[in-house]
């Protein structure tokens, strides 16, 4: 073909659109790589004009042509239009500085943009995605290789979230003080899950934590358990694979289905709040649905067993599969294995209600009380029947929330599991009522653990409905869940795992450094901690939670102050000096009180703790500090009225009257004496502010303490400052 014939059929208007379209994708990301700020901003250009872009554009442009004048037979411009779109969101989804509500809008459009550029693309070159084909040994090479994938971003996300102090008592506290006792006694006995020894049982009847039993006994560490559960996500992969096999999907689409699953946002996202028993019902769903589907009735039993036994309400998700099977059954034995499923999840629903009602705290049935007639789950079943317009309503009664939420399960997926005529098959959409239908708000929120069986119900109608597909249809949808996951990890998975990594790498030093200061408290201890702490303290017999167990009566106190003191930590120092405990060590970070019945060797922890802290960073010495405060609350005269903090009050000498800033927020007393250890809180900030309103003057003010005077005090003020002065106090007014 010379150039003649070359020059008309490359410049038609179809081929000059999607070059023109190509070319503004690549052209907008290149400006995006080269400039710095907002790209959301109107004023992101402002300066640049118009001369920059349109060069690019054309650039680009011509490029594009050439490759088309070089390749006129090949499809060059459609394939441009792709990869440029997948580049510039590449770019765009790596800079967002958006509101939450603005990316989540953003995604969708996103998603929308690649549904019309894909549309054309499959459309264009149906015939090239017909004739391609995969070695069949690719396709389970790319399950493995996407499952390590899947699983290594979930034990690093998970790993640096409890290595940078950001899990909290509950739930991952409670799980790491399980499995210590499961280890030393095999019952799963936590005193932090209701500040009182209790079987995690009474709470959740969740007999799989044994699973991960073996491995926590070997490699005794918090960290494992979060790598268990990753692998338990991951390892998903496996039945789902068979599952595409027993369907008979093709090599290639085994691939992108194994890519659909890696990237599915919700299987990875429900992991990032810690380790919960619900991972576990993902992968035995699946491994249920792979049973079910060959036949293997020995499996399917198995499978249901395990599934009811990762938490009570996992057996609602067993029933209604089983009513699928009931109805879809193409055969008396499908349809007796359905009905033997049913009778079998009901009876063990209602004997884990009844052990939890009997045994324990009691079934959560709260949590569905805006739709239960009579605030039980059997008024539940009530209302649906009785009063549907109204359980219909409630589906969308938390409005955006409920909208997004049903959008982030589904557009990940490109809607595949709605993409059938089999009215049977609908019922496997009955799990997502689950969540939509609950007043429990958390239950909305991808980042908790609530979707998990929602997920494999949808991965397992995705992959069967894609089995009934056919035409151009068939080959559209696979990629655009491949792109819309893309886009949907890129938001919601990656940039967790990019702040864990960054926080890790800037804070190393100080986060070992307060690991190996909680590693000097004895095991046989008794705590009461900070949220953030109880996790890295939890391998003992006994530890609490400062916010629920307010009370200053075990062996140790260890105080979160890397922020400053907050109420919570403020209060608890009150009343561990109200019961005559010893500051052991005040950092920067941790404030340790011993208790004076501790029968412990004080000494050795106080040097064990100085070795880690002298050697890791300069510090104050938290007797040093007490010692101060002490003496600066010391020249306060005995005939004034004073207002102090909370945390302060038990060094206030006798005065006429001694008032907590916290119940009375009012400067209307001689002194008023301030912890602003960490600076100034709320509470103390809006203190200061009244005594500047009345004119009180600052006697004192360091990194510690501020005293402010009345001015309707009429002793000696100057006398005071020289008292002051005389003891040392630093001062920072002087």
């Amino acid at each position: 073909m010379n150039w003649k014939t070359k020059l008309p059929s490359i410049f038609g208007l179809d081929r000059i659109f999607r070059r023109a379209i190509a070319a503004w994708f690549f052209s907008a990301m290149t400006l995006l790589a080269t400039r710095s700020g907002d790209y959301t901003s109107t004023e992101y250009l402002k300066d640049a004009g118009l001369g920059a872009p349109i060069l690019v554009f054309s650039l680009f442009f011509l490029v594009i042509s050439a490759l088309a004048f070089v390749l006129p037979t090949k499809r060059t411009d459609g394939f441009a239009m792709l990869m440029g779109l997948v580049s510039v969101s590449v770019v765009w989804l790596a800079r967002m500085e958006m509101t939450v509500e603005e990316k989540w809008l953003f995604c969708f459009t996103l998603v929308g943009v690649f549904a019309l550029v894909l549309w054309d693309f499959v459309r264009a070159n149906d015939d090239i995605l017909t004739r391609l084909h995969l070695p069949r040994a690719v396709s389970p090479w790319a399950a493995v290789i996407l499952a390590v994938f899947c699983g290594a971003v979930i034990a690093i996300t998970t790993c640096l979230r409890y290595a940078t102090f950001a899990t909290p008592t509950y739930d991952f506290g409670i799980f790491v003080q399980m499995y210590h006792n499961m280890a030393e006694t095999l019952a799963p006995i936590t005193t932090c899950e209701r500040n009182e020894v209790l079987s995690h049982f009474a709470v959740h009847l969740s007999p799989i934590y044994y699973v991960l039993l073996p491995f926590y006994m070997i490699f005794p560490s918090p960290m494992t358990l979060q790598i268990g559960q990753a692998v338990v996500i991951a390892s998903g992969m496996i039945p789902f694979y068979f599952l595409m096999r027993r369907f008979g999907l093709s090599a290639k689409a085994r691939v992108v289905f194994s890519a659909i699953y890696a990237l599915y946002p919700v299987i990875s996202k429900g992991c990032f709040f810690d380790l919960h028993e619900n991972c576990f019902l993902f992968t035995i769903l699946l491994w249920l649905f792979w049973a079910y589907e060959s036949e293997r009735l020995p499996l399917v039993a198995l499978f249901t067993v395990l599934c009811c036994l990762v938490k009570e309400d996992s057996a609602v998700y067993v029933a209604i599969f089983s009513l699928y099977v009931l109805i879809s059954g193409e055969s008396k034995k499908k349809k007796w294995t359905g009905f033997a499923m049913l009778v079998y999840a009901v009876l063990y629903f209602l004997f884990a209600c009844w052990y939890i009602d009997t045994f324990g705290k009691g079934i959560m049935s709260g949590r569905y009380e805006n739709v239960s007639s009579d605030g039980s789950l059997f008024g539940v079943i009530v209302t649906a029947f009785a009063n549907p317009g109204f359980f219909i309503q409630q589906l969308t009664v938390r409005g955006w929330e409920s909208v997004k939420y049903f959008l982030a399960l589904l557009v990940p997926l490109a809607f595949l599991p709605l993409a059938t005529g089999k009215g049977a098959r609908r019922l496997l959409l009955v799990p997502m009522l689950l969540n939509l239908l609950t007043s429990y708000p958390y239950q909305l929120e991808l980042i908790y653990q609530y979707h998990f069986g929602i997920a494999a119900f949808l991965l397992y109608l995705s992959v069967m409905n894609f089995r009934d597909l056919s035409g151009k249809v068939k080959r559209y949808l696979p990629i655009l869940a491949l792109a819309a996951g893309f886009v949907f990890y890129s938001y919601l998975v990656l940039p967790e795992m990019g702040t864990r990594i960054q926080s890790w790498n800037a804070d190393a030093e100080r986060y070992e450094s307060l690991a190996d200061t909680l590693e000097a408290i004895p095991d046989d201890a008794s705590v009461n901690a900070s949220t953030f702490l109880v996790t890295h303290l939890a391998e003992r017999e006994v530890v609490y939670e400062i916010g629920y167990h307010k009370t200053a009566d075990t062996d140790f106190v260890v105080l979160d102050i890397r922020w400053g003191y907050d109420e919570t930590s403020k209060a608890m120092l009150s009343d561990c000096l109200a019961h005559n405990y010893r500051m052991l060590i005040e950092t920067h970070q941790v404030a340790i009180l011993v208790s004076p019945d501790w029968q412990g060797d004080t000494a050795s922890v106080r040097e064990a703790v100085e070795a880690v802290v002298g050697a890791k960073y300069e510090r104050e010495s938290g007797e040093e500090a007490f010692a101060m405060m002490k003496a600066a609350l010391s020249v306060l005269p005995t005939d004034a009225t004073v207002n102090a903090s909370t945390s302060l009050v038990p060094y206030v000498p006798p005065c006429a009257a001694v008032y907590e800033v916290a119940s009375h927020p009012m400067a209307d007393t001689h002194f008023v004496v301030l912890d602003i250890r960490g600076g100034y809180g709320e509470e103390s900030g809006h203190m200061a502010v009244e005594c500047m309103n009345y004119g009180f003057g600052c006697l004192l003010e360091n990194e510690q303490i501020a005293i402010y005077v009345s001015p309707l005090w009429e002793g000696d003020v100057t006398a005071l400052k020289d008292a002051l002065a005389a003891l040392g106090v630093p001062n920072a007014m002087v």
